[in-house]
């Protein structure tokens, strides 16, 4: 089943529930996944990139979809966003960067569209995504 099918069963499944909320738990979802792998072995790490990869690829599909209600301007600010962050997890899988930005960046996303606060995730990481004691 590809990223936008899931999506779309997901949405289904869940249209009683505020949309926004289901995109924040999965950006939230995403991030603690990549920021819980990020020490440890490559394969939890290349699963959580590639789930950021779907996920901001989902993201990016809607605002071109016909009927889309959001304002263009929006619509633009979050494709280059998923531009961004898509390029960041391609570099992270490939060792040449780290995931702290993506992790903030989906945080604060995903705060901004939660209906509910936003937990902390694991720990901080350092500049260079190093685990920070």
């Amino acid at each position: 089943m590809k990223g936008l099918d899931v999506y779309k069963k997901a949405q289904a499944a869940t249209a009683h529930t505020d949309l926004r909320q289901v995109e924040s738990d999965a950006l939230l979802k995403v991030a603690r996944q990549m920021e819980s792998a990020y020490g440890g072995p490559s394969g939890p790490l290349f699963e959580a990139l590639l789930r950021n990869i779907q996920l901001w690829n989902i993201f990016a599909h809607e605002c071109t979809v016909e009927g889309n209600p959001l304002p263009q301007a929006l619509k633009t600010q979050i494709v280059s966003l998923a531009a961004w962050a898509i390029g960041q997890s391609e570099k992270a899988i490939a060792h040449e960067a780290g995931v702290e930005g993506l992790v903030e960046i989906n945080r604060v996303v995903a705060k901004g569209l939660s209906t509910r606060p936003v937990e902390p995730l694991i720990g901080g990481l350092s500049a260079n995504g190093a685990e920070q004691a």
